[in-house]
Formats: C-alpha cells, structure tokens, sequence
C-alpha cells in the first residue's frame, strides 16, 4: 500500500517540475534575447564607426590658387592659398606643380615632369604639417623652378601653359619604394580664368591609372 501511494506521489511530481522548467525557460529567453540584441548593435555600430573612419582618411579634397609672374625673363609661382580637408592626421606635406602628363607608360593626371617646388629655407623641400583634425591651410607659399629639369623640359615653362599643369601635393613621410618617392594624396588640374596668370586647382586623390600596353610587332 506505501509502495502504491509514493508511486502516485513520483507521478504527480513530474508536471509541478515540467511547469518549473518551462517557467524558468519563458524567464531566461527574453534576457538571452536582450543579449544578443545588445551585442548585435554593439558589433554593428564598431563596424559603421570603422567605416567611417576609413572613407575620411581615405578621401583628401581641397582648393589651390596659383598666380604667375614673370621677373626679367625668369617665370615664378606663387601658390596664393591652399586650403586641405581629410587629410592623413599630423603628416609633412610637400607640394609640386607638374607639367601635362605625356607618358602613356606611368598614366596619372599628377605624373608630368615637376615644374615647381616649395622650397625651405636651407634649400630642401618644405615639409608643411597637417593638423591633428586632418585639415591644413596656407597662404602665399612660393614655388621655385624644379632644378632638376631636364634641358629639353625647360620648354615647359611657358606661362601660357598654366591650364596644362596640376597642383600636387604629397605626403613627405610615405614613400613610395617602387620609385622612392613620396606618395601624392591630392592633385587636380589649374583652370584659368579672366587673369590668364592666376588659376585655381580642385584637389582630390589621384584616381589609379593602369598603364598602356606596349604595341609588339608582329611576328
């Protein structure tokens, strides 16, 4: 007879426990469910955040004005403002003025023989540094004749050719080890207006060019 009653007892057990693990279920599903909302958003907002940050970086625009002079048969270039946005953080920029690119071989709007330089005082390079927000600006920066011209590229300084040349501007502190030269972040073609010796250049990142293919002769 006990043995029958505890039998009845095991058995009437049994949906009290179901009932308690169910409950317990519906109790912990919401809160797991709350996690890995939570940790969703979180891994997505890293992702949009990065995202972001590398379109900045990568995206350097800006605005040059250039006005020539011509000084008893000697021809100079003012770079009368700059003005950049985007740019790498705390980097040395070093700027040129290029000549139209001819070489079908290195393709590149900024790939011209360098006409012009911003030289430092000792005689190298200037290397003008960007803010720490990415942005840089100056005024009245004069250029010099590159003095590495060939003799034959002296032609190009011809101040009736400024529509033809670029503004460039590199970043001094990446060098680039195909050619151990620093890498251009932003360029953009001189458009001349009313004053035939003063042009403006909208600078943005040089899109990659992939060079022409030598013509081989038939066999």
């Amino acid at each position: 007879m006990e043995k029958c009653t505890n039998h009845r007892l095991d058995t009437s057990e049994r949906p009290f426990q179901k009932k308690s693990r169910v409950t317990h279920l519906r109790f912990l599903l919401p809160r797991l469910g709350l996690v890995l909302l939570t940790g969703s958003i979180a891994v997505m907002m890293v992702a949009q955040s990065a995202g972001t940050i590398d379109a900045k970086t990568q995206v350097v625009s800006g605005k040059a004005t250039v006005t020539l002079a011509d000084n008893q048969g000697t021809l100079t270039a003012t770079l009368s403002t700059l003005g950049l946005s985007n740019a790498p953080v705390g980097v040395h920029l070093i700027m040129h003025i290029h000549a139209k690119n001819t070489n079908i071989q290195k393709p590149g709007l900024c790939k011209g023989p360098i006409l012009f330089v911003i030289k430092a005082v000792p005689g190298e390079e200037a290397k003008l540094q960007v803010s720490d927000a990415g942005k840089f600006s100056a005024k009245n920066l004069q250029f010099t004749v590159n003095p590495d011209l060939k003799p034959e590229q002296q032609a190009l300084l011809n101040a009736s050719d400024l529509s033809t040349w670029f503004v460039n501007v590199h970043n001094a502190d990446n060098i680039n080890p195909v050619d151990n030269k620093p890498i251009s972040i932003a360029c953009g073609p001189i458009k001349v207006a009313a004053n035939a010796k003063k042009g403006t250049a909208t600078l943005k990142p040089d899109p990659t060019a992939v060079p022409t293919p030598v013509p081989t002769a038939a066999a």
